[in-house]
């Protein structure tokens, strides 16, 4: 769902309703929110391209209404949940949508505080976006006094209790400028997207950029749901869960055991590379998808259960029960141990399984990791994920591309002596076995990453096998 949210300071002016055409023209957006239009509704004469004709907005008691909401003409027209001084919010496709415009009196925003709150309860996937006229934490601001700390925390406990995480976002860091200069310069991230773990569900993709700061001192959000395809490719990682297996160490020597002609570190490093080949395919052979798995367990202990419970003195039908909760909490414990592989959530102890939380670890790990748009060599934005693989492609190929280069060696004559000699002494020293069982082992399993990574594992299971052959 793409989305515009703008506080165009007046729509009188005819270059805020250019910039306001040109936004909706090149996003096509499916809801357009616009802030401090300074005039009526009714004064509103020209349409924006491709939107509905008519405005959702918040006029009330002949004020003008601070915040205004046009719809796509290709979606329903969206239903009005809530529409108060500061928030307006909407129901489209079943989901909500909020637009706010936040009062710059503390004991003002109270009321809009509590309005999230009760929208909060309704569980639906929700987005907030807006102008909040608050920020969350002291980086957010440069230059001007230091914010008042009881209406950051009066916003933090409101985000808390409904559950909204910040959106990823791309662009400019701070979206208000005072357009002054010098010590009375001040930037603050005042307009930002909040959303709820049902809409990260639903558009896992979902992010926004802050756009260009012009005929405004506020920048335009321009919202998006980034579809980003899974890697063909994907990393190969050591899995937990593997060891609890038990023919898991059988399953690797058999296949270490094959031989390998040639000098010491290729036979080892093809020999790990076979190894990582076999595991990938012998792991979805025997552990497949851990989240179905556990499903069906589940399902098989439900069936077990009613069979025994309508014949409660039959030993078999007791028998397949236990036989059935045993290979659900297998099922089980592989799963978390999955979850808490994935998450990278290292201080989080064994046994306090928080599959909600692990689950939100990865959602928001893998947006934050997203690139959704890169300049090209030319200066071009580019968004398509094609677009965006084949310049990397391009960049890094051209960066360790083979080039000559022309070594002279009066540059060693300039360069300082710093290193003494007992130094490069010490340097040069062939590492014994025990500094290399030290410096391998020192590492951290789960924080070393590819083939680093997996290599810390097996040497730890095979020991002596591994390290005899990376000391030959």
């Amino acid at each position: 769902m793409k989305i515009i949210f703008c506080n165009i300071r007046g729509l009188k002016r005819q270059k805020v309703k250019d910039k306001l055409r040109s936004l909706v023209n090149s996003n096509n957006p499916s809801l357009v929110w616009i802030v401090e239009p300074k005039i009526k509704t009714s004064n509103f004469h020209f349409k924006l391209p491709g939107m509905h004709h008519q405005i959702i907005h918040n006029f009330l008691d002949n004020s003008k209404g601070n915040i205004w909401l046009f719809w796509n003409c290709s979606i329903t027209a969206p239903s009005v949940i809530k529409a108060a001084s500061q928030c307006i919010t909407v129901e489209v496709g079943e989901v909500l949508v909020t637009g706010v415009h936040v009062n710059s009196y503390t004991i003002n925003r109270r009321e809009l505080w509590q309005d999230l709150c009760d929208i909060s309860l309704m569980n639906k996937p929700w987005l907030i976006l807006g102008d909040l006229n608050i920020i969350l934490s002291t980086d957010e601001k440069r230059g001007g006094r230091n914010p008042i700390s009881t209406t950051m925390r009066d916003f933090q406990d409101c985000v808390d209790f409904c559950g909204l995480l910040q959106a990823p976002k791309s662009g400019l860091e701070f979206s208000w400028c005072n357009g002054r200069d010098g010590r009375k310069r001040i930037l603050c991230n005042l307009d930002r997207a909040l959303y709820n773990l049902k809409w990260l569900d639903k558009f896992n993709g979902w992010n926004y950029k802050v756009g260009t700061r012009g005929v405004s001192d506020h920048s335009p959000l321009l919202g998006s749901d980034a579809v980003i395809s899974r890697a063909p490719n994907p990393l190969f990682r050591f899995q937990k869960m593997w060891l609890n297996h038990p023919y898991f160490l059988q399953v690797i020597w058999n296949t270490w055991k094959e031989e390998i002609y040639g000098n010491p570190i290729y036979i080892f490093m093809n020999k790990l590379k076979r190894l990582k080949i076999f595991l990938k395919v012998w792991n979805w052979e025997v552990f497949g998808d851990v989240k179905e798995t556990l499903k069906k367990v589940e399902e098989k202990v439900l069936e077990e259960t009613l069979k025994s419970d309508s014949d409660p003195t039959n030993i078999n039908l007791l028998n397949n029960l236990v036989t059935a909760r045993g290979k659900c909490d297998i099922a089980a414990n592989n799963y978390n141990t999955f979850l808490r592989d994935k998450a990278r959530i290292s201080w989080i102890q064994d046994g306090d399984v928080n599959t909600k939380y692990f689950h939100t670890s990865i959602k928001l790990r893998q947006a934050q990791n997203s690139i959704y748009e890169i300049e090209d060599s030319y200066g071009n934005i580019i968004t398509d994920q094609n677009g965006i693989f084949n310049v990397l492609i391009d960049y890094f190929s051209t960066k360790f591309a083979h080039q000559n280069v022309s070594i002279n060696d009066s540059f060693f004559e300039a360069a300082p002596i710093v290193i003494t000699t007992e130094d490069n002494s010490y340097l040069e020293n062939v590492p014994t076995e025990e500094d290399i069982k030290t410096a391998t082992f020192d590492l951290n399993q789960d924080g070393a990453l590819g083939q680093m990574g997996s290599l810390v594992h097996f040497i730890d299971l095979l020991g002596g096998l591994l390290r005899m052959a990376l000391l030959l």
